[in-house]
């Protein structure tokens, strides 16, 4: 599930990414593209420690050590880097970052309404 919610963030980006470029400009749309590349890194890395934590009987520590090396000191400061450094625009990052959520949404209401 968390493969094509993954899927479906980077193909909603690039859908909203291509118009909003001739719209509003080519920073609006890089700053959605790399909140929603940021946002499909996070749960990816997310994704990744779970596993290695929870669902494998033997622990690789190596593993685990080098998600937490790439979540959260690669991670943030590459968001700090777009929402402060950047002379990109916050909003559009902050809407790219969100996408996430919303896909992940719309497959849990997916999923919720084929079971029934």
């Amino acid at each position: 599930m968390i493969k094509s919610i993954i899927i479906a963030t980077a193909l909603l980006a690039a859908l909203i990414s291509a118009p909003l470029a001739f719209l509003a400009g080519t920073d609006p749309a890089l700053a959605l593209s790399l909140g929603a590349l940021l946002g499909i890194a996070n749960l990816f890395a997310i994704k990744s420690l779970l596993e290695t934590c929870l669902l494998q009987e033997k622990r690789d520590a190596m593993r685990i050590a080098l998600t937490f090396l790439i979540k959260f000191p690669l991670l943030y400061l590459t968001g700090y880097y777009l929402f402060i450094v950047s002379e990109l625009p916050v909003a559009y990052t902050l809407a790219g970052l969100s996408l996430i959520f919303l896909t992940a949404l719309m497959a849990a209401t997916r999923n919720a309404l084929v079971k029934t």
